[in-house]
């Protein structure tokens, strides 16, 4: 589908019918790839649904540059070359274009080699704070240089002075879980392995707990010791490199959400296919959401779900674990009837946007009473009237209200371009179930 790159008007009225398969996940294929990097020998990977999401490829491609050979022998298939660890490039850039995974993630990688490496990205992830791995690499002994924005300390971020010297380390991650996951990918290749004691609580569990499971697919066996233990307030990770190994990109929930709620929202029906319920994935409680939306939700055999159109209900729901559905969340509150409210999820304001005062002021576009929280926002529905969302370049908000200007004439989103960074097929799969 062919949306050029200005602002789109959302065809209204048609409701979401028939089948779709479910993208890579970013979050999985960039933790995938750094095990596989990191492993011993080659490893397979591949996956199903469509192209890689643009920050999949930015991973990649920084990889790449890190001195990791990675082949593509056929379309959806990727061969990667491991290095156990050790990384020779000197004075590597690595771009990771909007990825704030892949930024923590990396720098982290980096650490491994001499350097120096700089870890950087496009001009929102440069404003955005880079948050807990600057100090927590510090204090592994590896040297760290970083700008200093409003909030914080910033991208690029000058990496040398590595590997690490130390083997336990502590870091905050009561705003994002980003920083713990860096840590524990490259705890197995480590001399003496890696105790990680996270402070202030975690953020986005589910998250860690994705790491966790990315990791012990590249050679835990079911007669060996855990890779990765949880024990006495920290996680302890075992010196044991990676096995390469055959891997796949399991399914997206966090952007099978947005059409399993087109299903819902404008009297459709919806099979989302090719996902994986074993997979600690935060969004997968999208669909207890959309059970409390009124929609009729089954799981099928195969990692299928069917979700159909419902009542519409409001919702009141604490996001603190899936902090990415809040705009999914925000944009059916302006197609419900009464107040829905987001709790429990502040950190949503360092993302790609503000996405608290992005959602409210898309709720207040379409003609919603809006109001924005210390944690989460409130908005009265259903909308008014049409109007122009501002999605500020963050790929969640454009997808969010694509959904619900399914059942609210005259949505225009102003840049359908940004859905690229984690569902570059999203309008394609879009038309195709609203007839377009």
């Amino acid at each position: 589908m062919d949306i050029g790159a200005g602002p789109f008007e959302v065809p209204w009225g048609k409701p979401a019918r028939g089948r779709v398969v479910a993208p890579p996940s970013k979050s999985h294929a960039i933790r995938a790839l750094v095990c596989a990097a990191l492993a011993e020998g080659e490893s397979s990977v591949s996956w199903t649904g469509g192209p890689l999401p643009q920050d999949t490829l930015d991973a990649i491609a920084a990889l790449r540059a890190l001195g990791v050979a990675i082949d593509e022998p056929e379309p959806q298939w990727l061969q990667v070359h491991g290095t156990r660890g050790v990384l020779t490039a000197s004075g590597a850039v690595l771009d990771v274009g909007g990825s704030g995974t892949a930024l923590r993630v990396l720098a982290a990688v980096a650490a491994l080699g001499a350097g120096p490496t700089t870890v950087t990205g496009n001009a929102s992830l440069r404003s955005r704070p880079a948050g807990a791995i600057v100090p927590a690499l510090r204090s592994l002994g590896v040297s760290v240089d970083a700008a200093c924005g409003p909030r914080g300390m910033v991208a690029p971020l000058v990496v040398s002075g590595g590997p690490p010297s130390r083997a336990e380390v502590e870091v905050d991650a009561s705003e994002s879980s980003h920083a713990l996951s860096a840590l524990l990918l490259v705890g197995p290749v480590l001399p003496h392995g890696l105790i990680v004691r996270p402070l202030g609580g975690v953020s986005s569990r589910p998250y860690v707990e994705l790491t966790v499971w990315a990791m012990r697919r590249f050679g835990d066996r079911g007669d060996d010791a855990p890779r990765v233990e949880w024990r006495a307030d920290a996680f302890h990770v075992a010196p044991r490199p990676y096995d390469a190994d055959g891997a796949r990109f399991v399914g997206d929930w966090s952007s099978a959400a947005y059409l399993l709620a087109a299903g819902a929202v404008a009297g459709g029906d919806v099979e989302g296919i090719g996902l994986d319920f074993e997979s600690p994935q935060a969004d997968r409680r999208v669909l207890d959401v959309l059970a409390s939306f009124g929609a009729g939700v089954e799981r099928g055999a195969g990692g299928g779900v069917r979700v159909r159109g419902c009542d519409r209900r409001s919702l009141d729901v604490d996001l603190r674990d899936a902090p990415d559905l809040a705009p999914l969340v925000g944009a059916l509150g302006c197609v419900a009837t009464g107040t829905t409210r987001v709790r429990g999820a502040a950190h949503l304001r360092i993302k790609e946007s503000d996405r608290i005062a992005t959602v409210v002021a898309a709720a207040r576009a379409l003609g919603c009473e809006a109001t924005e929280l210390p944690d989460g926002f409130e908005i009265v529905g259903p909308a008014k009237h049409g109007g122009l969302v501002d999605t500020h370049h963050d790929h969640r908000i454009a997808m969010a209200f694509a959904v619900a200007g399914l059942a609210i004439p005259g949505v225009v989103i102003d840049d359908p371009a940004c859905v690229v960074k984690s569902y570059p097929g999203f309008w394609d799969d879009l038309a195709r179930l609203t007839g377009g």
